[in-house]
This record gives structure tokens, sequence and C-alpha cells, in this order.
């Protein structure tokens, strides 16, 4: 009987467990829903703006030294994680490209959500400032504030500039990505096509209104992304979860079945011994 009883109360605890994984796999769907919906739209104008600013970084590497890239390997890094858990390797990933960074202890960190503090608090690293992340409604003031704060760090130290974020794949885990803000990348054009600009007044003054536009737009889609991201492993995992108390209900159903059949059978047993 205390076979019994055990086992009918380590199912009805998995059971409990079970209808926690299932709220949470559902109300991680429907955020990942609007999530997904805000990165579809956002990406082909981040895209889009990225492309201009490589071939901007190749038409002004003369003029604007700081396009050029940085000859050390110091500068600043904003890493982008999650507030909560039960998401998978979600975080994981995001801590391996951050152990991955060269010389990741001589860079100064920028942490957007709790884990991502709490690791790097850990781990020692140079955090001058901290943030959890911004409710939808909020992404876009957050991201002006994270963009100025980027833009006085660019302008005083003229160093690399990193953003550390999972960028989103649908029906797939979030993938770990290191985008480089600072210097730009350049991008050759390709062979018979013709890029040139006009600027006016000037290239400063044009640069004084568009690279705050520039990290304004990369900060806010890996925020979304990130997101994206975070909700899809979240589903992912309550979903493994769910299927894996799904199919331990089921053996422990079947080993409480035996258990009482045999002991049912031991009490026949008793009562014809007796008779």
């Amino acid at each position: 009987m205390i076979a019994l009883k055990a086992l009918k109360s380590r199912r009805e605890g998995i059971e409990k467990i079970n209808k926690i994984t299932r709220a949470m796999e559902a109300i991680a769907a429907t955020r990942l829903q609007r999530y997904e919906t805000s990165v579809t739209k956002f990406r082909p104008f981040a895209q889009a703006q990225r492309e201009l600013m490589k071939h901007l970084a190749l038409r002004l590497k003369r003029t604007i030294s700081r396009i050029s890239p940085a000859q050390n390997k110091t500068g600043l890094v904003i890493l982008i994680s999650s507030d909560r858990g039960f998401c998978g390797s979600f975080n994981n990933q995001l801590f391996q490209v951050v152990q991955g960074l060269e010389e990741a202890q001589a860079f100064s960190f920028i942490a957007v959500g709790k884990k991502g503090t709490a690791y790097l608090r850990r781990r020692n690293f140079n955090l001058i400032d901290e943030a959890a992340l911004p409710a939808e409604d909020e992404v876009e003031d957050f991201a002006q504030r994270i963009t100025e704060k980027v833009i006085s760090f660019y302008r005083m130290e003229a160093e690399k500039i990193y953003l550390i974020f999972n960028k989103f794949r649908r029906n797939l885990l979030g993938r770990g990505t290191l985008g480089q803000l600072f210097p730009l990348e350049e991008q050759e054009k390709a062979e018979g096509t013709v890029l040139d600009y006009l600027f006016e007044p000037d290239i400063e003054v044009v640069l004084e209104k568009i690279l705050p536009m520039y990290v304004n737009t990369e900060v806010k889609a890996a925020i979304l992304e990130s997101k994206a991201a975070e909700e899809m492993a979240r589903m992912i995992a309550m979903t493994q979860a769910r299927r894996s108390a799904e199919d331990l209900i089921k053996k422990l159903t079947l080993q409480y079945h035996k258990a009482r059949q045999a002991g049912i059978t031991q009490e026949l047993l008793e009562i014809t011994n007796a008779i």
C-alpha cells in the first residue's frame, strides 16, 4: 500500500507540473505571435539600413578616420539576455559568445536583461550599466536611451562596439549573434554598379544625424529579435517538458496498475491459503 500511495502521489505531482507547462507553452506561443510580427516587419528596414551603412563606410573610409577598423581590442559590448528563466539554452548561447570574445575582460558591458547582468557580475566583467528588458510599448524609448549612451561612448573612446543577442529563427532555437556596430563594416560594390552619394551640407553634419539613427535601429532590431527568440525558446522548452511529463505519467500509471494488480493477487493468495 505504501508503494501504491507513493506512485499515486508522484503521478499527481507530475500532472500538476504538466498543467503548468501547458499553460506556459500557450502563453509563450501567444507572445511569440506578437513579437514575430514585429520582427518580420522591422527586419527589411534594418537590413536595408545596414547595407547602406556598409556602402557609406567604404565611401567615407578616406574622409572619416573613425570609420576605419580600430587598432586596439577594447571597447563596449551591449549584452541582451532574458529577465526570466524556463527558456532552455537561450542565455547560455549568449554567454558562450561573450566567452569567445577576444580579450573580453578588457571590454565594458551594458547588460539588458537580469540573466545577463547576473552572469557578468559573477564573472567580474566591467559592467558600466544595466537594465531590465523593456515592455513591448517601451522598446522605442529604451532603444533611444541606449543609443545616446553608445554614441557618447563612441565619440569619447572611438573603439569597437558590439551587440550580443539571440537571433530569432522560426521553429528553431535562437542563435547567439555577435553584431558589430562600430567600426562600420565595409562592403565592396559589385562589379558594374555605381555607388556614390552627395552630402548636403557636408559629411560631418550628415553623420551627426545618421549615426544615431543607425545605432537606434540596430538596438531596437536586436531587442525585438531577442524577445521573439526568447519566447520561441521558452515554447520549445515547455513543449519538451510537457511531452516528457506525459510520457512519465503514462509510465507511472502503468506501474501503479501493475502494483495494484500485484497487491490484489497477493491478497487473494493469502485468503486462499488461509482457507
